[in-house]
């Protein structure tokens, strides 16, 4: 073993190999891959490197295909997602038809589940309110690590300190309804996936919740097998481990619409 590997160092051809490898990946030269946020150009594909304030008003005004904090194991997943296309039971129906798995668990005398959202807060008293025009979001997916690079294994932070570091760099909460939406839409999700959805915590018999989509597994039939949940998860919980993946909405649109308005 040489020193480099013993303490972790990439060694020159081990960063040869990874170069090669993202630009087969990517698609493109070595100098269309940025680093940091000075290296962004008119012509840059991806973008590798730790995340700073207004790195994703870069990436979406330069169209930047590919978003990772390292490469390959941290990629920032982004969606378009399209709301008010459907009624509450339109939608609730929906999430039947397509065979997702409420969140059933009783927790402090009851439990927070899509139908009892739609069912007794139609007038938005619990933070859940069904948009009536269509509206387009555009979406990130990212790790609670890659907003805090210095947590250490092990470490963990609030909800509070996760939702505050992702307005510095320039992220926005996602409405409610992203949950049950997004859940529509990913029928592809990786197995084991579960993402947060970074919103308002809804309250509802005194606890605080937010949605989680996911693909767990159930056991059925004598053997576990991987469905899409829709889940309901405790937002007032201690902590969040830097592995937590959430999902939050990107500012540009609103920004391209303020400026077409104008």
């Amino acid at each position: 073993m040489n020193m480099g590997e013993k303490f972790g160092v990439e060694s020159p051809k081990e960063k040869i190999s990874r170069d090669q490898e993202m630009m087969e990946l990517f698609g493109c030269s070595l100098e269309q891959i940025a680093r940091s946020p000075k290296d962004i150009q008119n012509n840059t594909k991806a973008y590798v490197g730790k995340l700073e304030p207004g790195i994703f008003e870069l990436i979406q005004k330069y169209n930047i295909e590919h978003v990772y904090t390292s490469f390959p194991e941290s990629e920032l997943t982004r969606y378009e997602l399209e709301l008010g296309t459907l009624d509450d039971r339109q939608l609730f129906d929906a999430l039947k038809q397509a065979g997702v798995e409420p969140e059933e668990k009783l927790r402090g005398g009851g439990a927070l589940t899509f139908n009892f959202i739609m069912q007794s807060n139609r007038d938005g008293r619990h933070g859940f309110q069904f948009i009536k025009q269509k509206e387009r979001l555009k979406l990130i997916t990212l790790r609670v690590k890659d907003l805090f690079e210095e947590l250490g294994k092990g470490q963990e932070v609030t909800l509070d300190e996760i939702y505050n570091k992702a307005e510095e760099y320039g992220l926005e909460l996602c409405q409610a309804e992203v949950g049950p939406y997004l859940r529509l839409q990913l029928v592809d999700q990786p197995e084991g996936e579960n993402l947060h959805i970074g919103m308002y915590p809804i309250n509802v018999h005194g606890a605080n919740d937010i949605f989680g989509v996911s693909n767990r597994t159930v056991y059925e039939r004598g053997r576990d097998v991987y469905k899409p949940h829709l889940d309901s998860v405790w937002a007032d919980r201690d902590k969040w481990s830097g592995f937590s993946k959430f999902i939050f909405r990107l500012l540009a649109e609103k920004k391209e619409k303020a400026a077409e308005e104008a």
